[in-house]
């Protein structure tokens, strides 16, 4: 099975952002093969993710958020300092978090240990972000998720009280 990378710088210009989101959620829709998304958005999805010295806008487009539920991707666990980016504007000193991998379900399932490292910054306004996929799952669990239709079949309704019996409810 083939995996896909798409790598995203996106633009600072913010008459320019509208229309580059627009393009994304045209061109990538939910992958049925493992899919890594990183690079720099030039956006930030949480107000935590946002030095508190800076003003949040609340009515502002959420233009990454919105691509991630269009495409079905979601954060990439990370290690290393929260905020990417850092730089003056209009005289404050402002960090974001700008730059993440997103991946969808397949790419967790095939490797549960992903993460992304924030490096040190050196020489940049952005730190480097570096993406790790073992192949190697010795203390790994696999990642379990309910499926709604399993309700549905006759056996369920029994397993779970089978189950429920044998962990005392744990």
């Amino acid at each position: 099975m083939g995996a896909g990378y798409t790598g995203v710088y996106g633009t600072t210009y913010r008459n320019d952002k509208a229309g580059l989101w627009d393009w994304m959620q045209s061109h990538f829709s939910p992958s049925n093969i493992p899919w890594l998304c990183g690079g720099d958005f030039n956006e930030f999805v949480w107000d935590h993710e946002k030095s508190r010295r800076a003003a949040v806008l609340y009515n502002r487009p959420r233009f990454l958020a919105d691509f991630m539920n269009v495409t079905e991707l979601f954060d990439l666990e990370f290690k290393g300092p929260i905020f990417t980016w850092r730089g003056l504007r209009n005289g404050e000193w402002v960090e974001e978090r700008l730059d993440r991998g997103l991946i969808n379900g397949l790419w967790q399932e095939i490797w549960p240990n992903s993460i992304a490292i924030h490096g040190p910054v050196l020489g940049s306004d952005h730190c480097p972000v570096i993406f790790k996929s073992d192949l190697d799952r010795p203390n790994s669990r696999r990642l379990f998720r309910f499926e709604a239709f399993w309700a549905k079949e006759e056996e369920c309704n029994s397993l779970v009280q089978d189950c429920w019996a044998r962990w005392g409810g744990r």
